[in-house]
């Protein structure tokens, strides 16, 4: 077998390098698209549970309303200002920046 540098491969060699590196880098497109749907799903999932406690909250604030509670909208109020978790209660996701 003989080695051949870059400055004297065959037309076909050209060919199947370029070829080569055409699948890498799609393939790495594919995987960076993979990461972004992966974090997408969990943007979505989240903001499907904001939306789920906001609406939690409402129900429960017209209930508290109806029954004549002091202070009914104590609960929404709660779920729209929650108090900031200590520094400790946040788990670093190894991210930087927003997810958003």
């Amino acid at each position: 077998m003989t080695h051949t540098t870059p400055a004297h491969r065959t037309p076909k060699e050209a060919t199947t390098t370029r070829a080569d590196q055409t699948a890498t880098d799609e393939t790495e497109t594919v995987a960076e698209l993979h990461q972004r749907i992966n974090r997408l799903e969990i943007i979505l999932a989240a903001t499907r549970q904001v939306h789920a406690d906001l609406v939690a909250a409402a129900l429960v604030t017209m209930a508290a309303v109806r029954d004549g509670h002091p202070d009914p909208l104590v609960l929404l109020r709660d779920e729209l200002f929650p108090p900031d978790p200590p520094d400790e209660a946040v788990p670093d996701a190894g991210r930087t920046g927003s997810v958003w």
